[in-house]
């Protein structure tokens, strides 16, 4: 922490953003949670130092990708975005919404909510796709996320929220997808 202090002191107007991971095959990994990650930004509290989550990463912890970024954004602390999905068993860093389709969508209105207005990064390792059409779909796939979302008025979908109220929520996803 204390070097991190100094690095954040070295040069105030750089950021620096800490990406937290579960685990690594051929290293040790302090920080494994969303929640570690903010309780060292927080304490070393100076105003360059923030967060980059890794929607994989945040997925194989189990994390709910809205509350890990809600929890950022709270703090100010959301700096960075790294987008791919996976299994919740692997760093596998497949294609944008391919896998957590809902998950997915829900991480990108809660970044609009927040006003993130940051970076949206790709972490991808396609290992049998083309890496640039692999990068091409995730865009895509992040592109339509917005779409989807705008089938439905906002409003409508904070009301659902806040109501907790399933059966509008089931109502509003499959208007979503296109469906009565």
């Amino acid at each position: 922490m204390e070097n991190l202090a100094a690095w954040c002191d070295y040069n105030p107007q750089q950021k620096i953003v800490i990406e937290y991971k579960a685990w690594e095959p051929r290293a040790h990994i302090l920080l494994p949670t969303i929640g570690h990650c903010l309780t060292i930004v927080n304490e070393i509290n100076r105003p360059n130092l923030g967060i980059n989550i890794d929607m994989g990463h945040a997925l194989m912890m189990k994390e709910n990708l809205a509350e890990s970024i809600s929890l950022c954004c709270r703090y100010g602390k959301l700096f960075h975005t790294h987008w791919n999905d996976n299994w919740k068993l692997f760093d596998d860093d497949v294609i944008v919404g391919t896998v957590h389709l809902w998950e997915t969508l829900e991480a990108l209105f809660w970044l609009e909510e927040w006003g993130y207005d940051g970076w949206f990064g790709l972490d991808l390792f396609p290992y049998r796709e083309d890496p640039a059409q692999a990068v091409a779909e995730s865009i895509r796939n992040l592109y339509f996320g917005y779409e989807l979302l705008d089938r439905v008025p906002r409003e409508e979908l904070r009301q659902a929220m806040q109501s907790s109220d399933a059966i509008q929520i089931a109502r509003l996803m499959r208007r979503m997808l296109g469906g009565q």
